[in-house]
Formats: structure tokens, sequence, C-alpha cells
């Protein structure tokens, strides 16, 4: 039950050949379930190796370039460069 369970969850489908013994239905799952487990890992590591240092908010070009402004009031650095106002007091960061 546990090998038909497997293939119909992960569509892979039961095809002409199917196995017959237990510890073939034991070794056709646990191939599947590594599959299911490898092939994410495998493309997360393409997308670091094809992206370097360019992060995934960079890449769909929302990243806010942040630099670092002190708020007087509680000390919270690391504002976005564009920003007016403290994101935790809510106080003005400049002046200007």
């Amino acid at each position: 039950a546990f090998y038909f369970m497997v293939v119909t969850l992960t569509t892979v489908g039961f095809g002409d050949i199917t196995p017959v013994t237990p510890l073939g239905k034991l070794v056709v799952s646990c191939s599947i379930i590594t599959g299911i487990l490898y092939i994410p890992y495998q493309f997360g590591r393409l997308a670091e190796a094809v992206l370097g240092d360019m992060g995934m908010m960079e890449m769909m070009g929302t990243a806010r370039n942040t630099e670092t402004i002190e708020c007087l009031s509680c000390g919270t650095k690391k504002h976005p460069s564009d920003s007016s106002y403290c994101r935790i007091c809510g106080r003005r960061l400049r002046s200007s």
C-alpha cells in the first residue's frame, strides 16, 4: 500500500513495468522520495551558482540600498537610504 501511495501522490505513475516484490517496491519508493528531496536542493544550489552574490531581492529589482543612518532617538541603524523616518520609533532621521 505504501508503494502505491508514493507512486500515486508523486504522480510518477505505474507505467508498463512495475516492481512485483516487496523489496523492489521499497527500492522504487526510496528512489522516488530521494528524488523529491534532492531535486529542490539541486535547484537551490544552481540558483545560488547562477546568481552569485546577487540576492533574490536584487534579482527581482526590489532591493533597497541601505546605509548606516542611526536614529538619534532609539539608536536603530541601517535604515534604507531613502528613509526619512525611523522604522522602529517613527522619529525623523534627517532634518532635510
